[in-house]
């Protein structure tokens, strides 16, 4: 997406200034878990994997990220949760808008909780969002076959 490229242009830089990492998420915390975005006006999704430790994979068409991340415990006084994003990696092909996402700075977004899900917010006044994320249903684990 090039709105969130052009946001996470510098992450990186200061993960690899040697920046300390950024504490995990609080355990059960709800961003946790996989998510999907339908971009408006494309047949593009974007799936974002936040893990516990602080990570997340990110796939917007040919293209992969592996980020760091934090994200506040609670909502702020709006009702959303602050996240902030460092992009450390890509495979350096272009995502749902056709561009390249450059590794960059740490970029503040701000998650509204909307009907089980989130909006992906790109200012603390909630105007310019896109949305809504959608929590990917956890796989079940595989069940062994029964022996004998």
């Amino acid at each position: 997406m090039r709105t969130r490229g052009r946001l996470l242009i510098g992450a990186a830089a200061c993960a690899l200034a040697g920046q300390s990492p950024a504490a995990p998420p609080a355990p059960g915390h709800p961003l946790i878990g996989t998510w999907q975005l339908s971009l408006p006006g494309t047949q593009c999704v974007e799936t974002y994997e936040y893990r516990a430790d602080g990570t997340a994979h990110t796939l917007s068409a040919e293209e992969a990220t592996d980020t760091q991340y934090s994200v506040a415990a609670t909502p702020d006084a709006n009702g959303s949760y602050v996240l902030t994003e460092t992009i450390l990696r890509s495979n350096g092909k272009r995502d749902c808008s056709g561009q390249l996402t450059p590794l960059g700075h740490p970029v503040t977004l701000y998650l509204a909780p909307l009907r089980g899900g989130f909006l992906l917010c790109f200012d603390v006044a909630l105007q310019r969002c896109f949305g809504p994320m959608t929590r990917v249903p956890a796989r079940p684990a595989p069940v062994a076959a029964p022996k004998g």
